[in-house]
Protein backbone atom coordinates (compact mmCIF):
# COMPACT_ATOMS: atom_id res chain seq x y z
CA UNK A 1 0.00 0.00 0.00
CA UNK A 2 2.79 2.43 0.89
CA UNK A 3 4.43 2.07 -2.54
CA UNK A 4 1.11 2.46 -4.31
CA UNK A 5 0.39 5.66 -2.42
CA UNK A 6 3.87 7.04 -3.03
CA UNK A 7 3.51 6.44 -6.77
CA UNK A 8 0.33 8.49 -7.09
CA UNK A 9 1.33 11.74 -8.74
CA UNK A 10 -0.85 14.17 -10.61
CA UNK A 11 0.52 16.94 -12.79
CA UNK A 12 -1.90 19.83 -12.57
CA UNK A 13 -2.58 21.84 -15.70
CA UNK A 14 -5.22 24.39 -14.77
CA UNK A 15 -5.11 27.93 -16.13
CA UNK A 16 -3.01 30.45 -14.19
CA UNK A 17 -4.87 32.30 -11.45
CA UNK A 18 -4.04 35.94 -12.05
CA UNK A 19 -4.50 38.71 -9.48
CA UNK A 20 -5.85 41.06 -12.15
CA UNK A 21 -8.62 38.59 -12.98
CA UNK A 22 -9.82 38.15 -9.39
CA UNK A 23 -13.02 39.84 -8.29
CA UNK A 24 -12.68 42.35 -5.42
CA UNK A 25 -15.21 40.45 -3.29
CA UNK A 26 -14.23 36.82 -2.56
CA UNK A 27 -17.86 35.75 -2.13
CA UNK A 28 -18.46 36.84 -5.72
CA UNK A 29 -15.32 34.96 -6.79
CA UNK A 30 -16.57 31.88 -4.93
CA UNK A 31 -19.92 32.10 -6.71
CA UNK A 32 -18.09 32.33 -10.04
CA UNK A 33 -16.07 29.17 -9.40
CA UNK A 34 -19.07 27.29 -8.02
CA UNK A 35 -21.14 28.20 -11.08
CA UNK A 36 -18.36 26.89 -13.31
CA UNK A 37 -18.33 23.62 -11.35
CA UNK A 38 -22.10 23.31 -11.77
CA UNK A 39 -21.86 24.02 -15.51
CA UNK A 40 -19.30 21.19 -15.79
CA UNK A 41 -21.88 18.86 -14.20
CA UNK A 42 -19.56 18.04 -11.31
CA UNK A 43 -21.49 15.77 -8.96
CA UNK A 44 -22.34 17.49 -5.67
CA UNK A 45 -20.53 20.64 -6.75
CA UNK A 46 -22.01 22.35 -3.68
CA UNK A 47 -20.52 19.78 -1.28
CA UNK A 48 -18.07 21.23 1.23
CA UNK A 49 -16.10 19.84 4.17
CA UNK A 50 -17.21 21.53 7.39
CA UNK A 51 -14.80 21.36 10.35
CA UNK A 52 -15.90 22.18 13.89
CA UNK A 53 -14.17 21.93 17.28
CA UNK A 54 -14.76 21.24 20.94
CA UNK A 55 -12.32 20.52 23.79
CA UNK A 56 -13.62 17.00 24.42
CA UNK A 57 -13.59 15.63 20.86
CA UNK A 58 -11.19 18.01 19.14
CA UNK A 59 -11.68 18.81 15.46
CA UNK A 60 -14.40 16.90 13.61
CA UNK A 61 -15.09 17.14 9.89
CA UNK A 62 -17.93 16.07 7.65
CA UNK A 63 -19.46 16.96 4.29
CA UNK A 64 -22.45 19.30 4.13
CA UNK A 65 -24.24 20.82 1.15
CA UNK A 66 -24.30 24.56 0.61
CA UNK A 67 -27.83 25.55 -0.35
CA UNK A 68 -27.48 29.31 -0.75
CA UNK A 69 -24.76 31.93 -1.00
CA UNK A 70 -25.75 35.45 0.00
CA UNK A 71 -23.68 38.63 0.18
CA UNK A 72 -23.19 37.79 3.86
CA UNK A 73 -22.11 34.16 3.57
CA UNK A 74 -22.85 30.49 2.85
CA UNK A 75 -25.96 28.69 4.08
CA UNK A 76 -26.38 25.02 4.97
CA UNK A 77 -29.08 23.12 6.88
CA UNK A 78 -28.88 20.45 9.55
CA UNK A 79 -30.29 18.93 12.71
CA UNK A 80 -29.76 21.31 15.63
CA UNK A 81 -29.31 18.27 17.92
CA UNK A 82 -26.39 16.94 15.86
CA UNK A 83 -22.77 16.78 16.98
CA UNK A 84 -21.83 19.58 14.61
CA UNK A 85 -24.57 21.79 16.03
CA UNK A 86 -23.43 21.05 19.58
CA UNK A 87 -19.87 22.00 18.69
CA UNK A 88 -21.04 25.17 16.94
CA UNK A 89 -23.06 26.12 20.02
CA UNK A 90 -19.89 26.00 22.13
CA UNK A 91 -17.52 27.43 19.52
CA UNK A 92 -18.97 29.01 16.41
CA UNK A 93 -15.60 29.42 14.65
CA UNK A 94 -15.45 26.93 11.79
CA UNK A 95 -13.71 26.18 8.51
CA UNK A 96 -14.99 25.02 5.13
CA UNK A 97 -13.15 23.44 2.21
CA UNK A 98 -14.38 22.98 -1.36
CA UNK A 99 -12.33 20.77 -3.70
CA UNK A 100 -13.18 20.18 -7.34
CA UNK A 101 -10.71 17.63 -8.71
CA UNK A 102 -11.97 17.99 -12.27
CA UNK A 103 -11.26 21.74 -12.17
CA UNK A 104 -8.06 21.40 -10.11
CA UNK A 105 -9.37 24.05 -7.74
CA UNK A 106 -9.82 24.40 -4.01
CA UNK A 107 -11.40 27.06 -1.78
CA UNK A 108 -10.68 27.23 1.95
CA UNK A 109 -12.87 29.37 4.19
CA UNK A 110 -12.54 30.47 7.81
CA UNK A 111 -15.35 32.24 9.59
CA UNK A 112 -18.05 32.05 12.20
CA UNK A 113 -21.55 30.62 12.17
CA UNK A 114 -24.97 32.01 13.06
CA UNK A 115 -28.40 30.42 12.79
CA UNK A 116 -30.56 31.60 9.91
CA UNK A 117 -33.94 33.15 10.60
CA UNK A 118 -36.99 30.93 11.12
CA UNK A 119 -38.40 32.34 7.90
CA UNK A 120 -35.31 31.29 5.92
CA UNK A 121 -35.36 27.81 7.46
CA UNK A 122 -39.11 27.44 6.85
CA UNK A 123 -38.80 28.48 3.20
CA UNK A 124 -36.09 25.93 2.51
CA UNK A 125 -37.87 23.22 4.52
CA UNK A 126 -41.03 23.67 2.47
CA UNK A 127 -39.05 23.35 -0.77
CA UNK A 128 -37.70 19.90 0.18
CA UNK A 129 -39.21 16.65 -1.12
CA UNK A 130 -41.78 15.11 1.23
CA UNK A 131 -39.63 12.07 2.03
CA UNK A 132 -36.70 14.33 2.95
CA UNK A 133 -38.87 16.27 5.38
CA UNK A 134 -40.23 13.10 6.97
CA UNK A 135 -36.71 11.66 7.17
CA UNK A 136 -35.55 14.72 9.11
CA UNK A 137 -38.34 14.12 11.63
CA UNK A 138 -37.56 10.41 11.82
CA UNK A 139 -33.81 10.72 12.33
CA UNK A 140 -32.19 10.94 15.76
CA UNK A 141 -28.99 12.01 14.08
CA UNK A 142 -25.77 10.40 15.37
CA UNK A 143 -27.51 8.55 18.22
CA UNK A 144 -26.73 4.84 18.56
CA UNK A 145 -29.10 2.23 17.19
CA UNK A 146 -29.24 -1.57 17.47
CA UNK A 147 -27.07 -3.34 14.89
CA UNK A 148 -30.07 -5.28 13.58
CA UNK A 149 -32.43 -2.31 13.50
CA UNK A 150 -34.44 -2.38 10.26
CA UNK A 151 -34.09 1.26 9.31
CA UNK A 152 -36.04 1.08 6.05
CA UNK A 153 -38.96 -0.80 7.60
CA UNK A 154 -39.19 1.56 10.57
CA UNK A 155 -39.04 4.58 8.26
CA UNK A 156 -41.85 3.26 6.06
CA UNK A 157 -44.01 2.70 9.15
CA UNK A 158 -43.14 6.18 10.42
CA UNK A 159 -44.17 7.69 7.07
CA UNK A 160 -47.69 6.32 7.50
CA UNK A 161 -48.22 8.81 10.32
CA UNK A 162 -48.06 11.67 7.83
CA UNK A 163 -50.55 10.66 5.17
CA UNK A 164 -52.51 13.72 4.05
CA UNK A 165 -50.81 15.85 6.71
CA UNK A 166 -48.72 18.99 6.46
CA UNK A 167 -45.16 18.15 7.52
CA UNK A 168 -43.98 21.20 9.43
CA UNK A 169 -40.37 22.03 10.20
CA UNK A 170 -39.39 20.87 13.70
CA UNK A 171 -37.65 23.26 16.09
CA UNK A 172 -34.52 21.09 16.07
CA UNK A 173 -33.91 21.49 12.34
CA UNK A 174 -32.84 24.58 10.42
CA UNK A 175 -30.14 26.59 8.77
CA UNK A 176 -26.77 28.08 9.58
CA UNK A 177 -24.97 30.83 7.73
CA UNK A 178 -21.17 30.82 7.61
CA UNK A 179 -19.89 34.40 7.68
CA UNK A 180 -16.35 34.35 6.26
CA UNK A 181 -13.42 36.43 7.47
CA UNK A 182 -10.81 34.61 5.37
CA UNK A 183 -11.12 32.90 1.97
CA UNK A 184 -8.26 31.28 0.05
CA UNK A 185 -8.41 30.30 -3.62
CA UNK A 186 -6.05 27.57 -4.87
CA UNK A 187 -5.47 26.52 -8.46
CA UNK A 188 -3.25 23.55 -9.36
CA UNK A 189 -0.27 24.32 -11.62
CA UNK A 190 2.65 22.53 -13.28
CA UNK A 191 5.56 21.34 -11.11
CA UNK A 192 3.61 22.10 -7.93
CA UNK A 193 3.85 25.85 -8.60
CA UNK A 194 0.26 26.27 -7.53
CA UNK A 195 -1.47 29.64 -7.52
CA UNK A 196 -2.80 30.77 -4.13
CA UNK A 197 -4.58 34.00 -3.27
CA UNK A 198 -6.06 34.75 0.14
CA UNK A 199 -8.66 37.38 1.03
CA UNK A 200 -8.84 38.63 4.63
CA UNK A 201 -11.63 40.77 6.01
CA UNK A 202 -10.86 43.96 7.87
CA UNK A 203 -13.27 46.75 7.07
CA UNK A 204 -12.81 45.78 3.44
CA UNK A 205 -11.48 42.63 1.82
CA UNK A 206 -7.71 42.64 1.32
CA UNK A 207 -6.13 40.11 -1.04
CA UNK A 208 -2.57 38.76 -1.00
CA UNK A 209 -0.72 36.13 -2.97
CA UNK A 210 0.88 33.17 -1.15
CA UNK A 211 3.72 30.82 -2.01
CA UNK A 212 2.52 27.34 -3.07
Amino acid sequence: MKKELESIRVEYKSKPLNYNNLLPNPIHQLKLWLNEAIELNIKDANAVILSTFDKLNGVQSRVVLIKEITNLGLVFYTNYNSVKASQILNNNNISLCFFWSKMERQIRINGYVEKTSDETSDNYWNSRPLNSRISALFSKQSSEVDKNYDLEKEFEEFKNNFKDKVVKRPNNWGGYIVIPNKIEFWSGRNSRQHDRFVYKKNKDWLVKRLFP
